[in-house]
This record gives structure tokens, C-alpha cells and sequence, in this order.
């Protein structure tokens, strides 16, 4: 979604009176905050060769998902905030074969065939990070989705995606590797 601004527009501060209200001079842009992001790449392997790659930037990140991470943010230790707090972090992928388009009030996936604990690394200084699990196939499927959750069981979907329709069969690998992150909107 892109939100279009013009200088006009009484809805947002200006930078006039963002320095009125702070009482100080500003001289650089303000920014109207933060988005989170979510990609994915998903590899298809056989036997050591690579059999398909599928790369998805701008996942859907769930009205669930939104929600946990605003309370990570808005200070739910001193709250309390169910869902929220220490310990909580995005820690399982999985992978399905439920075919219905993704929707924010999803809570899980249309039919989860696999789903994992995954390996976080930090990618840069500016708040990005790739969560990536390996999955090894034991069986046929025709695969179309993948998602994010917080918890291991009965845990939050914070994002889902999906794709065209991959069939695996029994000694296939599937890799997912999530890029998450916060992109600055102004």
C-alpha cells in the first residue's frame, strides 16, 4: 500500500509544528513510523540438485501478527500483555498445502504438512534478519504455503504467503528462508 502525502495536508505534522510541540528546531524530515516486511525464498532440492526456486517479497504479515508485534514494542512487561514480553520471538516456520488466498485475520495455515524451529541470523545494523528451516519431504504433496509463527504450538502467525503449486515427492528437500525487517515510512 502507498499512502500519498502533499504538502497541503493538515492530517500530518509539519515540521514547524512537530519542533513546536517538542521545542526544538528540526532539520530533517519526520517519519511518519515504521513498516515490518516480510519475504521469503523457497528452494526445491533432489538428490543435491536444485529442482526450483521461488523468491516472495512483501509476504503478508497477519492482523495476529501485527498485534504481537505491537505489544513486543509498546511495553508489554510492564502489562502484562498476553502473547507478548520477554521470550517471545518469531521461532517456527511451516510449510502446507491449503490452496485460499492469505487473509490478516488468518491464524494458521489451510493444511500444514511440516512446520519447524528456525536457525535466526542478524543481517545488518538496520533491523533485518533471516529465520531459515529445512525441511526433508517424507512423502507427496502438492505445497502452496508457507507461514511465520511465534510459537511452537497453538503460537501466533505473524505472516503467510503463498505460491504456485510445487509437487514434492518422498527425499525432497524443501528450504524456507523468511527475511523479515521494518522498512521507515515518511
Amino acid at each position: 500500500m502507498v499512502d500519498e502525502y502533499s504538502p497541503g495536508d493538515t492530517t500530518l505534522p509539519t515540521k514547524a509544528s512537530a519542533s513546536a510541540q517538542v521545542g526544538m528546531k528540526t532539520t530533517v524530515p519526520q517519519r511518519a513510523g515504521l513498516r515490518p516486511t516480510a519475504g521469503f525464498v523457497l528452494e526445491h532440492w533432489r538428490e543435491d540438485a536444485l529442482l526450483w526456486l521461488y523468491r516472495r517479497d512483501g509476504d503478508l504479515i497477519t492482523g495476529p501478527g501485527l498485534d504481537w508485534l505491537q505489544a513486543k514494542v509498546a511495553g508489554p512487561l510492564a502489562i502484562g500483555t498476553p502473547g507478548g514480553g520477554k521470550g517471545t520471538y518469531l521461532k517456527v516456520s511451516s510449510i502446507g498445502t491449503g490452496q485460499a488466498a492469505p487473509g490478516s485475520a488468518q491464524t494458521g495455515l489451510g493444511w500444514r504438512i511440516y512446520r519447524g524451529t528456525v536457525t535466526y541470523t542478524k543481517l545488518s545494523a538496520r533491523g533485518s534478519a533471516r529465520l531459515q528451516r529445512s525441511f526433508s519431504i517424507g512423502s507427496t504433496y502438492a505445497m502452496r504455503e508457507c507461514a511465520l509463527f511465534v510459537q511452537w504450538s497453538a503460537g501466533t502467525m505473524y505472516c503467510r504467503g503463498t505460491y504456485p503449486v510445487r509437487n514434492v515427492v518422498s527425499g525432497d528437500t524443501i528450504t524456507l528462508r523468511y527475511n523479515t525487517g521494518f522498512t521507515p515510512e515518511y
